[in-house]
């Protein structure tokens, strides 16, 4: 199977590193305390931005995530959340 991340990085944006990391890094401090146990809501969480939000979100630890999207088929395909 294709790794996604993978070829985006290659193929895409040619860039091994998301832009906004050095900005996660730098506010994950804050970040973590205002998102550990909380609960999140995220609209338009079937698409590639959003999937790619839930992924940045995952290790601050939410208590509950709930993704809303108009999307039925995207919302039931785990492989956005899941494969990395």
């Amino acid at each position: 199977m294709i790794n996604i991340d993978q070829f985006i990085s290659d193929h895409i944006t040619h860039r091994q590193q998301s832009m906004f990391a050095k900005d996660m890094q730098l506010h994950r401090e804050s970040l973590q305390k205002e998102i550990q146990g909380k609960r999140v809501l995220v609209i338009g969480g079937a698409g590639t931005i959003g999937a790619s939000f839930i992924k940045a979100l995952l290790p601050f630890e939410p208590a509950q995530l709930t993704v809303v999207d108009i999307s039925e088929n995207g919302l039931n395909e785990p492989r956005y959340f899941l494969d990395h």
